[in-house]
């Protein structure tokens, strides 16, 4: 099984194991409802299984390792950095 489809197939309890260790980031964790701690957890796992089903140069692969990845048309930030500014924004 490739990585991408373990991702897929196991989402429910990566999302679980996301949620625990989340809860466990204190103080910033303190509060915040299971929800909350999964917040765009799913989106992120499910770009990455993408990204990963996707044949790639080894040129792409440094490109990306470097933060160099193209922007995909309709989407000017990842999951990821998405998840990063609406977390800062609450603090």
């Amino acid at each position: 099984m490739r990585l991408s489809q373990f991702i897929s197939a196991e989402m429910e309890a990566i999302l679980a194991e996301w949620e625990s260790f989340a809860a466990t980031m204190l103080p910033a964790a303190q509060g915040l409802s299971p929800l909350e701690l999964r917040d765009h957890a799913q989106q992120i796992l499910e770009a990455v299984a993408r990204d990963l089903a996707v044949p790639q140069t080894r040129q792409a692969q440094l490109d990306k390792s470097r933060g160099l990845a193209p922007v995909s048309d309709g989407a000017p930030e990842t999951a990821a950095q998405t998840h990063a500014v609406l977390r800062a924004a609450r603090f």
